[in-house]
Parts: C-alpha cells; structure tokens; sequence
C-alpha cells in the first residue's frame, strides 16, 4: 500500500485546490432563485456580489432553515440570509492554511483571493478530494 506524505499535501498552494469557477448572485435576488442555482450548478454556496465587492456568503443550509422555519412564507432575499464577515485566503496559502481557518471561523468554504479579487473557491469537498488523490 502506497503511502501519502501529507505535509506535502498540506503544502499545496490554495490556486491548486480550489475551484476556479465562481458562481455570485445580486443581494436582491431572491432565495429561490439562489437554491435553483445553487441546484443547476451542483454548488452549495454563492457569493452574494455588487458593484463594491463581495458582501457575504450565501449558504444553502442557511436558506433551507430559513424557508423551513418561516414555513416558506418568509422569502427575503439574498442580502437578509448571507454570513459575513466573508472568509478567505490568499491564492498562495497553502492547503493546510485554508483548512485551519475554515475550522477556526466554523465554516466549510472559503473564497480565494489574488489582490484582492475573488479568483476561487475552497470548500471542504476540494479538501477531501485532495486528500484521496494526492
């Protein structure tokens, strides 16, 4: 059985993990239109973007709840469901990096920057899959 050095792995800058493409919704979308996206795309979380930046992210989790507990009879938009402070990391962190501090704040996703610009997403799934393919 091959083994895997894992502090190699540990050591694989951010740009290498993540997902380059980044699917973002407008604040006063609503969160229907954000969960059908989220569904046609295969992704569980959607920057909430405007013209000065990124604002927040949007979790599917959180707007499942939120339906849920309103009995579907709230429906706000995207600005009222988003987590904030926004977390992220430098493309050239490392894996581990993005690991610690997505575990530090308590989230699986963090958005990948490139001064200052959004160029990525890291989520928990791109880690584990790192981990099963070296």
């Amino acid at each position: 059985m091959a083994t895997v050095d894992i502090a190699a792995l540990n050591d694989r800058p951010v740009r290498e993990v993540m997902t380059e493409y980044v699917l973002g919704i407008v604040p006063d979308a609503s969160i229907e239109v954000a969960l059908r996206m989220m569904a046609e795309a295969h992704v569980c979380h959607l920057p909430v973007v405007d013209h000065r930046g990124c604002l927040g992210l949007l979790h599917e989790t959180d707007v499942l709840w939120r339906l849920w507990s309103t009995g579907g009879t709230n429906r706000p938009r995207c600005d009222a469901v988003i987590g904030t402070p926004v977390p992220c990391v430098d493309a050239d962190d490392t894996a581990q990096t993005a690991a610690r501090h997505m575990t530090r704040i308590g989230t699986d996703v963090t958005l990948v920057l490139d001064d200052g610009q959004v160029v990525g997403i890291v989520t928990a799934t791109n880690l584990v899959r790192l981990l099963a393919t070296g």
